[in-house]
């Protein structure tokens, strides 16, 4: 497009330079005016070229050759403008309307440098001579105009407008600005003027019933508002702004069910912009988070948002969160699904989809969908986690640890996420009994993020029943149970790690908090009670305490004998 401007100017130079009769007065000898022409030739070609920098030391030749010419002014007044360097282009610009104030080419380039630069006082007097010497041309109307407005004279603005309707005719875009600007000026019966007259030229045209319609519910006439939204349903009976206004006008009125039945009515319209309901549902969701009563409504919506944009991820992604928001995991899941089959480069959408996941400890999915969105996304490492994760509780241990040495390599700056690495590999590696491994990656994750309660309450768990390191162990379940005071599987680990190193009354101790914190449902915990009471002695009572550990749930692999043989076997 450029390129093409370039030589319908350099085109146009002989003309133009003819359009002001008195550089004839002004003509140079017959050598200079060949230089000139020679030098203006080369300059316009070096522009055309690209090379600017050379158009514009020629042009500036050419002036120095012939300053009564206004054709190298203009030049250089494009090429400053292309290059954003506005000062310049406006001055050379304003030489060449100087030189030449008849030609209509310097002038338009002069009105925008002017409008570029916040000089709309000045537009104005260019569009008003532009208006005089050509009133057949309607776009210097508009700009004339818009030139009123960058300098808030709104006034003289409509008569423009006005102007333009005597010389062109009715004008629906024309009217429709004149009656925004009356409104803008409080002059609301202008306004009302202006679209009644393309009603009275256009009855069956819904559009301008309903700006009439609108400045109506505006200006709280909502009697004449009603009147004319009832002759738009009779034109369109699915007019989706009529039927929002309704609702919106029963809604105040105090009359939910009928706001909502215009409502469902709006969102049953195909017409009806996505992002426009879309708007509305987010309303309801915050509405909804405090009045229950209003959810059945919002399900009501969603299922017509979704019948009616079948084709469209957001309509299936914002049911889904609806759903999530209800607790009604797995519906959403599947909401969720299907948005990403219609949009699968849609990585929020992934993510939540593996969170449900996990929250529904279906690692199945987790492994399979992880794997699909990885080939999607092979650079996000919270991706590589779900899939180690996922393949970790299902036991594929050696691909657990791939997917976790993958994602920890692509982790950047976030002590956090690596620690959460670091802390699965310990996991993987302990099934696999490479204990070694597994204590140096508990140990990295425990440097990257010190306080890392599960890492901590796991790595002192499995030392104690390694028998290894029992100081480390200790002070590590003791951290733990400091950050998360009366928390029974806490206590327990720690009550666990001093029962091995033997000491067995104040483990017992623990386990009774840990049993008064919620431990009385566990097997585990109750097993573990009656181990440090037999080793206390209190045989009876241990016994007693392993019976209620079976009938509580499954508790180690030897509860049964113990309780056989009533004795502790370890």
């Amino acid at each position: 497009m450029l390129l093409f401007l370039f030589i319908f100017i350099g085109c146009k130079t002989s003309k133009d330079v003819s359009s002001n009769p008195n550089q004839d007065k002004n003509a140079l000898p017959e050598k200079e005016e060949l230089k000139f022409k020679h030098t203006f030739h080369d300059a316009s070609k070096e522009k055309i070229l690209g090379n600017y920098e050379m158009a514009s030391e020629l042009y500036i030749q050419c002036i120095k050759i012939n300053p009564k010419q206004a054709d190298p002014f203009f030049e250089l007044a494009s090429i400053y403008d292309y290059l954003g360097k506005g000062d310049k282009a406006l001055n050379f610009a304003r030489e060449a309307v100087r030189i030449d104030p008849g030609n209509v080419w310097y002038k338009l380039l002069y009105a925008d440098l002017l409008k570029k630069n916040g000089q709309s006082d000045k537009v104005i007097k260019i569009y008003d001579d532009l208006i005089r010497e050509n009133p057949s041309k309607i776009e210097y109307y508009y700009e004339l105009a818009n030139a009123y407005l960058n300098v808030n004279n709104v006034t003289e603005a409509i008569r423009v407008y006005d102007k333009m309707e005597e010389q062109f005719g009715i004008n629906d875009e024309v009217i429709v600005q004149k009656q925004k600007l009356y409104l803008a000026i409080k002059k609301t019966d202008k306004a009302i003027e202006e679209i009644q007259k393309l009603i009275s030229l256009f009855p069956s045209e819904a559009r301008y019933l309903g700006m009439l319609a609108e400045i109506y519910q505006q200006t709280n006439n909502m009697e004449k508002a009603i009147d004319l939204f009832d002759k738009i349903l009779k034109l369109e009976p699915d007019n989706a702004f009529v039927l929002l206004s309704l609702s919106e006008y029963y809604k105040k009125q105090g009359d939910n069910e009928k706001s909502f039945q215009y409502l469902e009515k709006a969102f049953l319209n195909q017409s009806l912009e996505i992002d426009n309901k879309v708007k509305i549902l987010l309303n309801y969701y915050v509405l909804t988070e405090t009045d229950t009563s209003l959810r059945k409504q919002a399900y009501i919506l969603l299922d017509a948002l979704v019948k009616t944009n079948p084709t469209e991820a957001k309509a299936f992604s914002i049911y889904g969160d609806f759903l999530y928001r209800d607790k009604k995991i797995k519906e959403a899941r599947e909401r969720f699904r299907s948005a990403v089959k219609l949009e699968k480069d849609k990585f929020a959408i992934w993510n939540q989809i593996l969170v449900l996941d996990a929250e529904l400890e279906d690692y199945e999915s987790m492994e399979k969908e992880s794997e699909a969105v990885l080939e999607l996304f092979p650079t996000q490492p919270f991706l590589y986690l779900y899939n180690g994760v996922a393949n970790l509780q299902l036991n594929n241990l050696e691909k657990s640890i791939e997917s976790f040495e993958a994602g920890v390599n692509l982790v950047v700056d976030n002590n956090v996420l690596s620690s959460q690495f670091h802390a699965n590999l310990g996991d993987a590696y302990h099934k696999l009994k490479q204990n070694e491994k597994s204590d140096m990656n508990y140990d990295k994750s425990l440097k990257l993020e010190p306080d890392n309660i599960l890492v901590l309450n796991n790595y002192s768990y499995y030392l104690a029943l390694r028998g290894e390191k029992f100081e480390k162990a200790e002070q590590m379940s003791k951290r733990s149970n400091e950050l998360a005071p009366n928390n029974s599987n806490l206590q327990d680990t720690y009550a666990w790690v001093l029962y091995k190193m033997g000491k067995y009354d104040v483990a017992k101790k623990m386990l009774e908090q840990a049993l008064q914190n919620g431990g009385n449902t566990s097997a585990t915990v109750i097993e573990h009670y009656g181990d440090a009471l037999f080793q206390l002695n209190e045989k009876d009572k241990a016994l007693e305490y392993w019976k209620k550990a079976k009938e509580t749930g499954k508790g180690s692999d030897l509860l049964d004998k113990k309780i056989l043989e009533k004795n502790l076997t370890e």
